[in-house]
């Protein structure tokens, strides 16, 4: 190998540990980390960004993606070396527009925030939050007067899409959402019109969390769910991660009321986890093993949350795997009960399967941030 590219390929690899290491703080924080813990988790994450960001956009980056770029001309363009160094290459020229204190209190801001908010959750208190809110937003103007005007970024918006969504504007999104809506809004109001069999009371509880942990365990294995390489555990926000290879985690959220609430969100993270456990091992310490589009990643998640999990046939593969449970036939008539309507709610959990993408297409943030 070439020694400018095998030296890119290190520096990527050392950015990738940073990178392992900032995710399994981030994990801690939100699953096992004492609420007193939060200033010093935040500044040490802040820290974290700082050394991966000052890394990242150093000179001799830049220096090591030209040589690589020479070594790699004529190149397959569809080779893992040729895209390494196209992918590198617009991303540094997007991080050396922002400054390393910018970066490090973007991280601070957030850990810190997250932590706010769900104190200000559990108090039902928005005020509470509202500074931290604020904070965030203003850090993320200063984010978008970095790059507007570069790249071809048209608005505020584009900046923030395009770390989750490389190249889409926000102007396709647009076009996208209103697309769907258009088909999603009629057939939601026909099949409420219409109703569904079933008694939707059997899908409120209580319901010991208990046994929610032994249904939710049983529908994950089917999916892939492995004790070797994942976890699971609780927390306020659900969410997925990739630690590193082997290690996939994910989380839950419960709710003795409304058992869907874990079920579907443990599903929906196993979704993401499946998505993450599927990288190359080749590709374990590049940034060509990272997530690029979010939507892909969501899309896995959805696909095994909504079609998979609010499908009729769900009930019947769950009975066939678990096991000969003595509740086995009472689970998976609740279960067919639940798929089986379609119901609104402001809360993302609690949708059904046509009222859950509803969701996304109607949220305001893009809008509102788009506008100058």
């Amino acid at each position: 190998m070439s020694e400018r590219l095998q030296g890119l390929k290190e520096r990527m690899a050392q950015l990738a540990d940073l990178a392992h290491a900032s995710s399994l703080a981030n994990w801690d924080h939100q699953t096992m980390m004492p609420p007193r813990g939060a200033e010093a988790r935040a500044e040490a994450l802040a820290t974290l960004a700082r050394i991966s960001h000052e890394l990242f956009v150093d000179d001799q980056t830049g220096r090591l993606l030209e040589g690589s770029a020479a070594e790699v001309e004529g190149a397959d363009p569809d080779s893992d070396d040729v895209r390494l160094v196209a992918l590198v290459r617009r991303q540094w020229d997007k991080a050396r527009r922002v400054p390393p204190d910018l970066a490090a209190e973007l991280t601070r801001a957030a850990s810190m925030g997250q932590d706010a908010w769900v104190a200000a959750r559990e108090a039902s208190d928005f005020q509470a939050f509202a500074p931290y809110l604020e904070r965030n937003f203003e850090l993320a103007g200063r984010y978008v007067e970095c790059h507007l005007g570069s790249d071809g970024f048209q608005c505020p918006y584009d900046v923030m899409l395009d770390d989750y969504e490389p190249q889409m504007p926000t102007a396709d999104v647009a076009r996208m959402f209103a697309e769907l809506k258009g088909s999603l809004v009629p057939m939601i109001a026909r099949a409420t019109a219409e109703g569904a069999s079933g008694d939707p009371d059997l899908i409120h509880g209580p319901f010991p969390v208990d046994k929610q942990r032994a249904l939710v365990r049983d529908v994950v294995g089917l999916m892939g769910f492995d004790d070797a390489s994942w976890r699971i555990d609780d927390t306020v926000h659900p969410f997925a991660s990739r630690i590193g290879v082997g290690d996939i985690r994910i989380t839950v959220r419960w709710d003795e009321q409304y058992f869907p609430m874990g079920l579907y969100g443990a599903m929906h993270e196993c979704g993401h986890g499946l998505y993450e456990a599927g990288l190359p091992p080749t590709l374990r310490r590049s940034p060509l093993g990272a997530v690029e589009s979010l939507g892909i990643h969501e899309s896995q998640s959805r696909l095994w949350e909504n079609m998979v999990g609010r499908g009729r046939r769900l009930p019947t593969c769950w009975r066939r795997g678990s096991r000969g449970s003595a509740s086995t036939a009472w689970r998976a008539s609740v279960l067919t009960t639940c798929t089986a309507r379609s119901t609104r709610s402001s809360r993302r959990l609690s949708g059904s399967r046509p009222t859950r993408p509803l969701t996304v297409c109607t949220s305001s943030c893009a809008s509102s941030l788009s506008r100058p």
